[in-house]
């Protein structure tokens, strides 16, 4: 969590009371306002600024007079579940909304209440209320008019688009052509006689966050977290053949589950540096796969790998990559000359499942990859 406090889910009012008996003045990393009701603005205002630095607190119902801070509280809409809704609500607002956390302490009998809202870092900059861009300097937030820093913004933005773009790439390319993923021996065949005959993965494909906070990469290493992507790839096959629990691969940069069911298997990848990627395939084809059958396929391979990400707690932005043979796919008009052997197609995304609309939109970019037409809907 942002600063200045590390430990912000135990933070309690003793706690709060002596930090601000420690500090003098509002500084670069934490804000306070009086006891007057918050205005929706003034918390957008201090929560874009503290997005656009290095992430920060706002306190609420805060003052200071000559012996120092105290904590006589504001009046929120309503309680303390009501204050926390309309707090969330405001910052919602925010395009985009940063990854905040809220604590709320009851003051007084008369429904005064002291709120905290701990902000971190934007991930793609800048985080906007309105039209305005503020950033936090020591002591004050104010607007952004300097086209250098809106630039500087912006150039942070954008790199981390490529950053993410990057990682799902390498990724879907990863799972796909790992020479040490033998779908006859991975899936806990003892026995060679026993296994099916297994080909090359149908795909690859790789969703990664463009933030990817060090709470998600402590989150993929914890046991229980491995013993859950177990149930996360179940979904694939309700009745599997044969699994393998999830490990921690031997190059340490990611743990991988793998399931083999009737005729088909599955691989699910999470990786530390933020990405998960999934790869299933057939037995051996002799024919292409058809469009309706590998868009079903992806969908599912998709919503697999955001449900791993969503375990860890990534949300927000993120890029979508898909790598895989343009001859395996045939689309249903159009046959290109000379497709390439192989493609990428990738996008920006949200940590979130693919409608129709997506996956629809995915279909025309594969078929366009592969070389062949594929009109958009006219508007």
């Amino acid at each position: 969590m942002a600063p200045p406090f590390d430990d912000f889910a135990a933070l309690t009012l003793e706690d709060l009371q002596a930090f601000l008996g420690r500090e003098l003045e509002e500084g670069l990393t934490w804000e306070a306002k009086g006891s007057h009701q918050p205005r929706a603005d003034q918390v957008r205002k201090a929560v874009s600024g503290f997005a656009n630095a290095i992430g920060g607190a706002l306190i609420l119902g805060a003052e200071r007079d000559r012996e120092g801070w105290r904590l006589p509280g504001c009046q929120f809409p309503g309680r303390e579940p009501e204050a926390k809704t309309w707090l969330s609500s405001v910052i919602g607002d925010l395009k985009p909304p940063p990854r905040y956390d809220i604590q709320v302490f009851s003051v007084s009998a008369e429904n005064d209440l002291v709120a905290v809202i701990a902000v971190e870092p934007i991930d793609v900059p800048p985080c906007m209320s309105g039209g305005s861009v503020f950033e936090r300097v020591s002591g004050a937030t104010v607007s952004v008019t300097d086209p250098a820093v809106l630039r500087s913004l912006l150039a942070r933005g954008d790199a981390a688009r490529t950053d993410a773009t990057k990682r799902a790439v390498d990724a879907a390319r990863a799972i796909y052509n790992d020479p040490r993923l033998d779908p006859n021996q991975a899936y806990g065949y003892m026995d060679p006689t026993e296994a099916p005959e297994l080909g090359k993965p149908l795909f690859g494909l790789a969703v990664a966050p463009v933030g990817w906070p060090d709470s998600c990469r402590a989150v993929v290493f914890k046991e229980s977290f491995a013993a859950n992507l177990m149930s996360l790839a179940a979904k694939t096959q309700p009745a599997p053949l044969r699994s393998r629990p999830a490990a921690l691969d031997q190059t340490r940069s990611h743990f991988q589950v793998a399931m083999a069911g009737h005729g088909d298997y599955w691989v699910l990848r999470i990786y530390a540096g933020g990405a998960a990627s999934v790869a299933t395939g057939f037995g051996r084809m002799a024919e292409p796969v058809r469009p309706n059958d590998l868009m079903a396929e992806l969908g599912k391979a998709w919503r697999l790998a955001v449900d791993a990400l969503t375990a860890v707690g990534a949300t927000g932005e993120a890029c979508v990559s898909l790598h895989c043979i343009s001859t395996g796919y045939a689309p249903h008009s159009g046959w290109s000359q000379s497709p390439p052997p192989t493609m990428d197609v990738t996008g920006m995304t949200e940590v979130e499942a693919p409608d129709e609309v997506a996956l629809e939109r995915l279909r025309r970019e594969l078929e366009r990859e592969a070389g062949y037409i594929a009109w958009e809907p006219e508007e």
